[in-house]
């Protein structure tokens, strides 16, 4: 199995001496894990930080398994934020709410279209303290 989807970043650990296990959450497929070969590397952790916008391509042998992840950046969101403790620190909340909350591999479009309008809006010094 396989698919292509743009997702955001939950969460990111360590698996082996250089991979990752990554949790991404898709508007068409929910919160997936996956495999992220050279996770732990000077070029893949950056685009492992929570928040963080990702064109995710998950492959698997069957649906069942871990599989592993093909991820592009698209939104560096974490990068931006690292001068506000404030919104660095909502975002990583945000994003450990929902891994820990969402169920996998069920869709939840609705939530997902809602975090990103939050993380959108989190420089916003209008919106957010």
């Amino acid at each position: 199995m396989e698919f292509t989807d743009d997702g955001v970043v939950l969460s990111a650990r360590s698996h082996g001496e250089s991979a990752a296990v990554a949790d991404i959450l898709t508007p068409h497929h929910g919160r997936w894990a996956g495999l992220v070969y050279g996770g732990q590397g000077r070029a893949k952790t950056p685009l492992l930080q929570p928040g963080n916008g990702v064109k995710a391509t998950w492959k698997g042998r069957l649906d069942d398994s871990l599989g592993f992840f093909a991820l592009e950046l698209t939104e560096a969101r974490a990068a931006s934020l690292m001068q506000d403790r404030l919104s660095l620190a909502a975002l990583t909340a945000a994003c450990a709410v929902a891994s820990a909350t969402l169920p996998e591999r069920q869709a939840h479009p609705r939530i997902y279209h809602t975090l990103r309008i939050l993380f959108d809006h989190l420089d916003d010094i209008d919106i957010w303290p």
